[in-house]
């Protein structure tokens, strides 16, 4: 969750700073920070998309915002409720570009 906070105040920072720089020579400068800004942001929010799962562990979702809440007595989420998702990931290398999920990894019983 902090990293889409950070990702959001770095497009902040691109979109807002050359306001702050004077026209002229430092239009360069002005350039750079919305670079390395916008370059921040998109590694930020890139590095919250994906999970890796070893071959003897299995993700379980777990919905964390962007949802309505669960139902009481309610164990798994449906419909796009906040909570326990009935969706696992298998082991590997998944990718969800901005996810609403949070991930846990548990070890597989009975694998051999």
């Amino acid at each position: 969750m902090s990293s889409v906070l950070l990702a959001m105040l770095a497009l902040v920072v691109a979109i807002v700073s050359p306001v702050f720089f004077p026209k002229g020579e430092k239009r360069l400068l002005a350039n750079m920070v919305r670079i390395i800004a916008a370059g921040a942001a998109l590694f930020l929010i890139l590095s919250t998309s994906y999970v890796i799962i070893d071959a003897d562990k299995v993700g379980h979702l777990k919905r964390i915002y962007g949802g309505k809440p669960m139902g009481p007595g309610q164990i798994i989420a449906l419909d796009g409720e906040k909570g326990p998702q009935a969706r696992i990931l298998s082991p590997g290398f998944k990718f969800q570009l901005l996810p609403a999920y949070g991930s846990s990894l548990c070890r597989q019983d009975g694998i051999i």
